[in-house]
């Protein structure tokens, strides 16, 4: 990062002020340190112990500050899905995927806080905290790039105009400012995520999880048939917890060669009552479960697993 951070900071709180009130600080670094296993840069606690959590905005839109320390969650904790979604792509979609390795790997891709416009912010972890590089994950927009400036350098970037990125053209700044957060950012806990998929089901004609806009299809009423969900949307939130259904696609019967899946989000201790419930679910679709995946693509449930092989 520059060394003269302090510059553009002094530079940013001119054009766009810190808050009266920031929120979350004064802000405890050594349990930070202590939490997460690593030690920030400076210029993040400075930007962090000046401004608080919270957004600044330009005419690019929002770029989140993020809150340092929380009551219920770690600041790794709270950035996990991001890394394990970067590495479960990795594998599934290479060449979509930039290739930074993700934290806590030597050189690993940190994801520090998100955009308004879908991109994801991030430092490269390489060497010294104070010589880690920005890098953006543009997601959806099908890019990502990394440079040699740190966060607050980055910021002064995002208020006046020209990212330096090649991707991002200049745009105009527009009123700049920096929003404040106001309270604890909510957490579930729910850090377990998985994707269960399921074989056929044994029951040919019939539609295994449809969501509750499907099931009654205009289309299909008009011709005087409906889709018969084996289980309804409700039924299938009611089956599964206390896991939350995140998404689920498929229609699973036999005369589709289209696996159902679910994909679910839980609280690490909620697992063994997870796993029953979902193998409750295959039981009632008529059909089995093939395979559990982590977001980070990796097996999922070893248990049941190894239940299964003994």
């Amino acid at each position: 990062m520059s060394k003269d951070w302090q510059t553009d900071l002094t530079f940013i709180r001119t054009i766009a002020p810190p808050p009266a009130e920031p929120f979350g600080v004064p802000v405890d670094w050594d349990r930070f340190e202590q939490e997460n296993g690593f030690s920030p840069p400076a210029d993040f606690k400075g930007l962090v112990d000046l401004y608080g959590s919270g957004f600044f905005v330009s005419g690019l839109g929002e770029l989140e500050i993020p809150q340092a320390l929380h009551p219920e969650r770690t600041f790794v904790e709270s950035i996990q899905w991001e890394i394990d979604s970067h590495l479960g792509m990795k594998k599934k979609f290479p060449q979509f995927e930039p290739s930074w390795p993700a934290f806590p790997a030597p050189g690993g891709w940190l994801p520090l806080g998100g955009t308004g416009i879908g991109w994801t912010v991030g430092w490269l972890t390489r060497g010294d905290p104070d010589d880690w590089w920005i890098a953006i994950h543009g997601h959806r927009d099908g890019w990502a790039d990394e440079a040699p400036i740190g966060l607050v350098q980055f910021v002064r970037r995002w208020l006046t105009g020209n990212l330096g990125f090649a991707e991002v053209e200049p745009f105009e700044p527009g009123n700049v400012s920096f929003l404040p957060q106001t309270e604890n950012y909510p957490w579930s806990g729910r850090t377990c995520e998985v994707t269960v998929a399921f074989a056929p089901t044994l029951e040919p004609g019939r539609f295994a999880l449809v969501p509750p806009e499907m099931e009654i299809d205009p289309w299909m009423a008009a011709m005087g048939r409906e889709l018969a969900p084996l289980m309804s949307h409700d039924e299938l939130l009611a089956q599964v917890a206390p896991a939350v259904v995140r998404s689920h696609g498929g229609f699973g019967n036999r005369g589709v060669a289209e696996q159902a899946d679910v994909a679910l989000s839980y609280r690490p201790r909620e697992e063994p009552t997870v796993i029953e419930a979902v193998e409750g679910l295959a039981s009632r679709l008529g059909t089995t479960i093939t395979s559990v995946t982590a977001r980070d693509g990796t097996p999922g449930w070893p248990a049941m697993r190894a239940r299964k092989q003994n």
